[in-house]
């Protein structure tokens, strides 16, 4: 792959400024403040629940596994709820109750993405508008779950029909050309 240089003044602060903040990340300054913090036993994700090493699993219950197949766990850290915490590396790595939470890994990028989890299973992440994932309103609203599964699977038949009416009258027109043009 070719190291392409950036020419956008924008993108070189913002990649300058995620240096700098990675430098943060690996002093001991920062590693005992999450030490302090976030990896204390009995202390969870406050948006999964997950404590910190637990298993990560997939939606089927099985553990996950990395790219290179080892078994991915819960890291929780602290997230800064604040974008003026960011400022500087003495903002940063100092514990203030009220504009930090604990949660995990997972959950931090969420977070920043703007997804929340949901607060009825708190495994599926959904858009921060959202109230619950599809699954759990399914289960809570059954009547509406089955309509709109039986919308879908008639909108799927009609879908169905109308390409093979389609196809067929392509066929004809086909038939027709070779007839008309057999000569």
């Amino acid at each position: 792959m070719v190291n392409m240089v950036t020419t956008n003044p924008q993108r070189i602060r913002v990649d300058n400024r995620r240096k700098e903040q990675a430098k943060w990340r690996q002093r001991v300054r920062w590693k005992n403040l999450v030490k302090a913090h976030a990896h204390i036993p009995g202390i969870v994700c406050v948006h999964c629940e997950r404590k910190h090493g637990e298993p990560r699993l997939d939606k089927k219950g099985k553990q996950l596994k990395d790219k290179n197949g080892k078994l991915k766990f819960t890291y929780l850290t602290i997230n800064h709820l604040n974008r003026a915490l960011y400022d500087n590396e003495d903002l940063y790595c100092t514990w203030n109750e009220t504009e930090m939470e604990i949660c995990c890994t997972t959950c931090n990028y969420w977070f920043e993405t703007g997804w929340k989890p949901c607060p009825v299973c708190k495994r599926t992440y959904i858009h921060w508008r959202d109230f619950c994932c599809q699954p759990c309103y399914d289960i809570s609203h059954p009547i509406e779950a089955k309509n709109r599964l039986e919308r879908a699977s008639q909108k799927a038949l009609d879908s169905k029909a109308l390409l093979k009416s389609l196809r067929d009258k392509e066929k004809e027109k086909n038939k027709q050309w070779k007839i008309d043009h057999k000569k």
